[in-house]
């Protein structure tokens, strides 16, 4: 038996939570060293008046991973089933990659969108905390191969799938914060 491939009952494979996990911790030591040591100047900096400071890019991440947590312990367990042909594989791919994808720029919803009033120290912390989160829920009894939640542009995503695109999410932002670090009037200090 592949120990890669999906279980078809809803539990995940001890593969499939590793790969998860790898990925989790992966993605948040990746925004943490982007973030690691950033004088209220930088934190603050924006390469154009419309565009996010680095504080405001690394408030969205731990803003989506903790309303993902909230659905995940609200909405999920009533979600309805992903079709029963979809492939599983496929989209496990796709979550990994789309939301790494900087070609193609949203605007992010209200419920969404940074304060800019989050401290580094918060992110971090607010960071620490959903990881864990994503962490138990990953130990959880739930059927997370078994209930599908829609996302805007990809579409129902099981709720392993959404543990790899919050990673995903994660690295895509992280890309964004160097883009803004490499900007030729990034403060030095």
């Amino acid at each position: 038996m592949d120990v890669s491939a999906p279980d078809r009952t809803g539990t995940l494979a001890q593969a499939e939570k590793d790969k998860a996990r790898r990925y989790l911790a992966e993605t948040r030591d990746g925004l943490t060293q982007a973030i690691d040591g950033l004088s209220d100047a930088q934190w603050t900096y924006k390469p154009e008046h419309d565009c996010w400071s680095i504080g405001e890019i690394a408030e969205h991440v731990v803003i989506v991973e903790a309303r993902l947590l909230q659905r995940f312990a609200t909405q999920f367990a009533d979600a309805p089933a992903p079709p029963a042909d979809r492939d599983v594989q496929r989209l496990d791919e796709l979550a990994m990659r789309a939301g790494v994808d900087r070609s193609s720029k949203f605007l992010a919803p209200a419920a969404i969108a940074p304060t800019g009033q989050v401290t580094a120290q918060e992110v971090l912390e607010r960071l620490a905390a959903s990881r864990a989160g994503m962490d138990a829920f990953l130990d959880s009894p739930a059927d997370h191969r078994r209930h599908a939640m829609p996302h805007p542009v990809i579409g129902l995503l099981d709720a392993y799938q959404w543990v790899l695109l919050v990673s995903a999410h994660a690295a895509r932002h992280t890309k964004q914060i160097e883009e803004v670090k490499a900007s030729s009037d990034f403060p030095m200090s």
